[in-house]
């Protein structure tokens, strides 16, 4: 379900206006209603249709005990007619492609079983009463509350019927003019009565989308500021790299399910040279624009998903590099320590060179039930101690530590 801003301010606008009549909302979120709508009752149409059918087809049994005379023309009219369309109208719901022609099939359908009993009605002029008026009635009534069509297509159906039998009271009907002003007048209050019950439920269905709608929106924004959060949990906000602490959760669920598969893993530890020095003469302003350089560096020597760099603390960092055999990663702890040279950030501080170095620890090991994390990182901190102690600006290789396991 797409979220836009426009999309969300509609509904919140009416929510504010929820205690009116309106019936249509703006475009696009009366397209999300019509969603819903056709989601909650198409079920519903569709039993309301099979209980209907039911209904009508047992008042066959009245046909038989009030006009057994005229059963079998009554019966033609009911079964031939009414019960068939009613029939044809649950037929056209397993083919019917578009929500809407559905809605029309159901008013059209009630509709005509309506105009069957009125035809009913001009057979039936030699019983004064109109006793089958009532089934038109009842029909009235049933497109308003039971049909669970929208306001529209209920009051198309309805009116239709009221309008069909007006006419059909003034051209066929044999009865007079007190029954005729009788039977309008209680079929005109039907109508009303039966436009405000489905105006009513519509709009009791709409505020229903409106707030199911708005609860779904806030659990959006909850879930984005969730995912936010557990972002910048995860993230340094300086370099925008991973922290020491989301390394870890990483690193040690990476290991756990990388042990059996025989893929190393190598770890690149990297310091800043001379840092402090270069704080102390520039700034910490100028220190934090080195530190998010770096990040920027270290971010681009990811080769996939899988790789990770991280900001260990202060001015150390660490490269992952997930299936990196051990000659892989000293080839790009090379080419990692030239890249940063060749930025050429002045460092009047550093003790061999006119620009920003680093000095780079490499291990690799293979994990198995032997081994963890741990091991790696400490052999990749022990070869960077060497590294600066070697005169720094240099990469130390700890080696390949799966093979002196194995000895």
């Amino acid at each position: 379900m797409h979220i836009d801003d426009t999309l969300k301010q509609d509904v919140i606008n009416e929510l504010e206006k929820r205690v009116s009549f309106r019936l249509k909302f703006p475009d696009e979120l009366e397209k999300e209603f019509l969603d819903y709508y056709f989601v909650k009752m198409l079920p519903y149409i569709k039993f309301s249709l099979r209980f209907g059918l039911i209904i009508y087809f047992l008042f066959g049994l009245l046909d038989y005990l009030l006009y057994p005379n005229v059963v079998q023309l009554l019966w033609a009219i009911r079964y031939g007619v009414g019960s068939l369309f009613i029939v044809w109208a649950l037929t056209q719901f397993e083919w019917v492609e578009s929500d809407s022609a559905l809605e029309f099939v159901q008013a059209f359908n009630l509709f005509v079983v309506g105009l069957s009993i009125i035809a009913m009605l001009s057979y039936l002029t030699f019983d004064e009463t109109q006793k089958y008026y009532a089934g038109v009635m009842i029909v009235t009534f049933y497109i308003y509350v039971a049909s669970g069509l929208r306001l529209k297509y209920s009051m198309a159906a309805g009116l239709m019927l009221a309008l069909s039998y007006i006419i059909a009271a003034f051209t066929v009907l044999d009865t007079g003019n007190t029954y005729i002003t009788n039977n309008v007048f209680f079929l005109a209050s039907a109508n009303v009565i039966g436009i405000l019950s489905s105006a009513l439920s519509e709009r009791a269905l709409r505020r229903d989308f409106l707030m199911s709608y708005f609860f779904y929106i806030q659990s959006i924004e909850v879930e984005k500021l969730n995912d936010q959060l557990m972002e910048l949990s995860r993230t340094d906000e300086l370099t925008h790299l991973a922290n020491r602490r989301y390394f870890h959760e990483m690193a040690e669920r990476s290991w756990s399910e990388m042990v059996g598969t025989d893929t190393p893993i190598s770890l690149l530890m990297i310091d800043i040279d001379y840092f402090k020095l270069y704080n102390d003469m520039l700034g910490h302003q100028a220190g934090d624009r080195c530190l998010s350089m770096m990040g920027e560096i270290l971010k681009g020597f990811e080769r996939n998903r899988l790789d990770l760099a991280v900001r260990y603390g202060g001015e150390e960092f660490l490269l992952i590099l997930s299936g990196a055999t051990n000659d892989e990663a000293l080839e790009i702890a090379t080419r990692l320590k030239d890249r940063v040279f060749g930025m050429k950030i002045p460092h009047p501080g550093s003790g061999i060179a006119d620009f920003v170095t680093v000095s780079i620890g490499v291990a690799t090991l293979v994990p198995s039930d032997t081994n963890d994390i741990s091991d790696l990182i400490k052999a990749a901190d022990e070869a960077l101690y060497r590294a600066k102690a070697a005169g720094r600006n240099c990469v130390v290789n700890a080696g390949d530590l799966s093979a002196v396991s194995e000895l």
